[in-house]
Order: structure tokens, then C-alpha cells, then sequence
């Protein structure tokens, strides 16, 4: 099904960036970022995403990656933009 493919995607994803390959990681990750609905893992996705793209030195790409996280967080939650670069980045 669908959400088997999206959980295995995200696994996979998950497994390649705690490896230390985060060049494999972020094709499955976007696939699961990029998926209609909102499901649970999405968020430690784009969170996962952005750090793959850090990590492989795909410096635009993790810009945009922490863009879009950012505008998924609800104003209440979000504190400051340096707040959540810092979240992203450790």
C-alpha cells in the first residue's frame, strides 16, 4: 500500500542519514516530504532532510528544505527563525 511505501521510504531515508550517508538519504526523505496529507513522520522528514542536505554540503537545498519546515510549524510553536535553525542544525 501507500503508507507501506511511504514507512519504508522514511526508514530508509532515517537508516542512510544515521549511517553518516546523507547523500542516500535525501532521495527517500524528499519522497516522503513531498507526499499529499498530513502524516506523522513528515515532520522528522523535513527535519532529517534539511540535515542530509547540510551534511552533503547541498547548502541551497537545506535553505529551502528549512524554509519549508519552517512554514509547517504553527506560529505558536515556532519562537524565533534562529530558534529553529539551531533545532535543524544539532
Amino acid at each position: 500500500s501507500d503508507r507501506r511505501s511511504l514507512d519504508a521510504r522514511f526508514y530508509l531515508g532515517q537508516s542512510y542519514f544515521r549511517a553518516g550517508n546523507p547523500k542516500a538519504a535525501i532521495d527517500p526523505l524528499r519522497a516522503v516530504v513531498e507526499t499529499a496529507g498530513v502524516r506523522p513522520e513528515k515532520k522528522e522528514a523535513r527535519v532529517l532532510l534539511a540535515r542530509s542536505y547540510l551534511r552533503a554540503e547541498k547548502y541551497p537545498e537545506a535553505l529551502l528544505a528549512i524554509q519549508d519546515f519552517a512554514r509547517t510549524i504553527p506560529e505558536e510553536e515556532s519562537g524565533s527563525s534562529s530558534d529553529q535553525a539551531r533545532v535543524l542544525l544539532y
